[in-house]
């Protein structure tokens, strides 16, 4: 799979899991959980914790993360 050529359009309130942020970018979900696992400060993407400890990504981070994958 590649990146999308065009930014999401997709509110900065917006919450997804990995399976949603994949379906966005165009990603697979390991690329994603490895960005996840990486955190934002070492190029990864940022996440809160969701229900039952799963990663929910924000609209604002997603775009953060396409702009600099």
């Amino acid at each position: 799979m590649n990146l999308v050529n065009e930014c999401p359009d997709i509110p900065d309130g917006w919450k997804g899991g990995v399976g949603k942020v994949a379906e966005v970018l165009g990603l697979s979900r390991i690329t994603i959980s490895r960005a996840a696992d990486k955190g934002k400060r070492n190029g990864g993407i940022d996440w809160i914790p969701g229900r039952n400890g799963r990663r929910m990504f924000t609209g604002k981070e997603v775009k953060r993360f396409w702009r600099s994958y």
